[in-house]
């Protein structure tokens, strides 16, 4: 009788069956239950997220676990899924057919079954589209914010897996989502418009998030008239929206006027430094893109909160804008990319004289050489763009600049400069810097490292972002003290750092960086699969930071009352920025009666140990 013999293909299809049956196994053991009720938090303890993070490592994600609202109610425990490393397509596709990645994929799968506390998500294309998520992405009874990353170098194809990815779950009625982020969808009308017609049958979302040049997709604006109807429609449940515009900014101020459910609304054009966003074949036809928006603001009773940008608009636009949130009942309005170089003495004429008691924001003004002169008369200039798209020559700013940002190397000599002079009310900055390698001219270099020390040396920075590939030793070094001394430095971002930099710079930070308790977002590049001990350090002292602000803002406002740990990290994070403007909103007071509560309360509290 003949032996019977197993073909290659059969005993390969067996070892990957088994080696799948055994990563599913893994998965199902390190994801627990969730078992989150009105008296009940969700199964998810500290130790259970670690071990689940060190499996979400090999693709780029991680887990943010909430543990209960602010006044100690545990069925507001949370779970996000984050993208934390920006990992390409290529090797996302290798790694997932390993055991580990099996494993993380598994592991996805049994988080979105098991979870409903599971409010957002961000996942790769090549990741959500796999066969093991999208099963556990279809039972999820809801689900707040999916968003999915695409590869750069694959933009094409990956928007196209989002687009199907949005539409097979808009398309089913029990799958509820209430804010959707669509901001990087480039699609086709055709999809525009389905995935436009799907939106309707989701009766739950709330909060979306579109860029409207995406509709945009033709000289008659069809897709974008099209997404416009479906927001002036009286069944619409959209309470904010915030929307990327460019020439079709006119058409969504007629929303305003139909529309009766908005209550948030944030319409961002490109900034005048952006060399794509004034060109002529997108410019409305209109002969004001204002105008609609000013008859709508006159019907519209029901909008709080407005922010527009500007970037498009000529000077006459701006102050007929001004002129007409002067009588809507809106309780905030943000003002953001003014761009015409002269404007800023007629632009803050006009707020101060409509309404002067309503608090309008100019969230970032692209100031030119007319404007500069005139910064100290106007306080209200608190966030300003510098490039040498407006001028080339650096002078004195003005001291009530609270956000920054250089995009060109003409001026970063001056910038080192006035960095000093601005220090001390300089909060937020945002640095491009062009790349420098060590062999190339010392001047250059040095004035690199001039700048980099100019910026870090302020200790009152909230964050810093900085775009730039290549540090050397002294500029890592300049980082990571800025960062080991600093108080309040919540954000620091650095994702264009190659391999070699970004080494560099952990090893400037550890092991000192365990005694950061300010940091809450780290941004860094990691293209190897391996979770190292220094990486790995830091985000949990980011996780570890994010909770001590929580259980700090939980004793304070139930203060005396707080739980003892509360008290024990209170005097850690008391100066956080973060922590005042939690409790402010938590509580419902302004910023001033939260510090003052952060005061009281650390009269109970522990000594720092760091003071």
């Amino acid at each position: 009788m003949a032996e019977c013999v197993f073909g290659p293909a059969l005993v390969r299809n067996q070892m990957v069956f088994e080696t799948a049956r055994k990563c599913y196994s893994i998965a199902r053991r390190l994801v627990p239950p969730c078992a989150q009720s009105s008296d009940c938090p969700c199964g998810f303890t500290e130790s259970a997220v670690e071990d689940c993070n060190k499996a979400l490592w090999c693709v780029g994600l991680q887990i943010q676990h909430y543990v209960g609202d602010l006044r100690g109610n545990p069925r507001d425990t949370r779970v996000a899924v984050d993208v934390v490393r920006k990992l390409r397509s290529g090797f996302l596709r290798q790694h997932y057919m390993t055991k580990s990645g099996l494993v993380a994929l598994a592991l996805l799968r049994f988080l979105f079954q098991k979870h409903h506390c599971l409010v957002s998500l961000e996942l790769f294309d090549v990741i959500a589209k796999h066969s093991t998520v999208f099963v556990g992405l279809e039972r999820m009874p809801t689900f707040k914010r999916p968003t999915i990353v695409v590869d750069p170098d694959e933009r094409p194809f990956g928007i196209g897996v989002m687009a199907s990815l949005l539409l097979a779950l808009l398309e089913q009625r029990e799958f509820r989502i209430t804010a959707l982020d669509l901001t990087g969808l480039a699609v086709e009308a055709a999809v525009a418009e389905a995935i436009v017609d799907a939106l309707p049958k989701n009766k739950t979302l709330t909060d979306l998030a579109v860029a409207s040049y995406i509709f945009a997709s033709g000289p008659e604006f069809t897709s974008s008239e099209h997404f416009a109807w479906y927001l002036m429609q009286k069944e619409s449940p959209m309470r904010r929206l915030h929307l990327d515009a460019t020439a079709d900014i006119g058409l969504f101020g007629r929303v305003l006027g139909s529309n009766a459910s908005l209550r948030v609304l944030d319409v961002r054009c490109r900034p005048c430094c952006d060399q794509g966003a004034h060109q002529p074949h997108l410019l409305a036809s209109e002969a004001s893109v204002m105008a609609s928006w000013a008859s709508g603001l006159k019907r519209h009773c029901y909008l709080r909160r407005l922010a527009v940008g500007l970037s498009l608009c000529p000077l006459e636009d701006c102050r007929l804008f001004i002129g007409a949130i002067a009588n809507a009942p809106v309780d905030a309005v943000t003002v953001r990319n003014v761009a015409d170089d002269g404007c800023l003495q007629a632009l803050y004429a006009t707020i101060r004289q409509h309404d002067p008691s309503r608090k309008v924001i100019v969230e970032d003004h692209h100031v030119g050489p007319a404007d500069v002169k005139l910064l100290r008369s106007y306080p209200e200039a608190s966030v300003v763009t510098i490039s040498s798209s407006h001028f080339h020559d650096l002078p004195s700013l003005c001291g009530a600049i609270r956000e920054l940002a250089v995009y060109d190397e003409a001026l970063y000599s001056a910038t080192a400069d006035v960095m000093l002079v601005l220090a001390p009310t300089v909060r937020d900055m945002e640095l491009y810097v062009k790349d420098s390698h060590e062999e190339e001219d010392e001047s250059r270099v040095a004035c690199q490292n001039r700048l980099i020390k100019a910026v870090t040396s302020n200790r009152n920075l909230t964050r810093l972002k900085l775009h730039v590939e290549y540090l050397n030793a002294t500029c890592c070094q300049f980082i990571a003290d800025s960062v080991l001394d600093s108080w309040v430095l919540c954000e620091l971002s650095m994702e264009a750092l190659e391999s070699s930099s970004y080494s560099m710079l952990l090893w400037c930070l550890c092991p000192g960086v365990t005694r950061n308790h300010s940091l809450l977002v780290v941004t860094l590049p990691d293209r190897d699969a391996k979770l190292d001990f220094e990486t790995a350090t830091l985000h949990d002292v980011t996780r570890r930071n994010r909770h001590y602000v929580m259980l700090a803002s939980r004793f304070v406002i139930l203060y005396p009352g707080g739980d003892p740990y509360g008290r024990d990290v209170l005097p850690l994070v008391a100066k956080h920025p973060k922590l005042a403007k939690t409790i402010a909103l938590e509580a419902g007071v302004t910023e001033t009666v939260a510090e003052s509560m952060i005061a009281d309360a650390l009269q109970l509290a522990a000594p720092c140990p760091n003071a």
